[in-house]
């Protein structure tokens, strides 16, 4: 997918550098840097929306992380373009 962000210039600049080095396009450099920053973020369970009705599920927090990203990877197959 497509997207537009506003990075700051330097680190534009070192990011072009560094997928440069590696040998990578711009646009892998930012996908893996931002799945690796989000690997190491845990969200609590008040900001997923469909945790908050499932309180009694507190001791199966593998199997709720296991759901939570099979959603969020069929939800990042979704073209926003198609709903238009």
């Amino acid at each position: 997918m497509k997207t537009t962000l506003e990075i700051p210039d330097e680190l534009l600049h070192r990011a072009e550098a560094a997928a440069a080095e590696r040998g990578q396009p711009f646009g892998q450099l930012v996908a893996d840097a931002l799945a690796e920053k989000l690997q190491k973020v845990q969200l609590p369970t008040t900001q997923v929306p469909w945790r908050k009705g499932f309180g009694a599920f507190r001791d199966e927090r593998q199997e709720i992380e296991r759901i939570q990203r099979v959603i969020d990877e069929e939800f990042s197959r979704i073209n926003p373009e198609d709903w238009k």
